[in-house]
């Protein structure tokens, strides 16, 4: 199946058959003047890192559910 979109990052993966998925901090047009170029760098005034934090618990909540990790399954604490 090939995507309409062009140039995500996931993309060539998912039309190599490996489970994709992208995350993106928002729908709509990317109005960071830094995005993508010499810039985007994490080192910079305005950077949002609690926005990098959020994206990141997603990330990390997305391969547990692909992997098949149930929260029921944790040992004690």
């Amino acid at each position: 199946m090939a995507l309409q979109a062009c140039c995500s990052d996931h993309q060539s993966f998912h039309e190599q058959g490996f489970a994709a998925t992208q995350l993106f901090e928002r729908a709509g047009p990317i109005i960071d003047p830094m995005y993508h170029n010499s810039g985007d760098l994490s080192n910079r005034p305005g950077y949002d890192f609690e926005q990098l934090l959020a994206i990141s618990k997603v990330a990390l909540a997305t391969i547990l559910e692909v992997v098949g990790f149930d929260v029921d399954d944790r040992p004690p604490q």
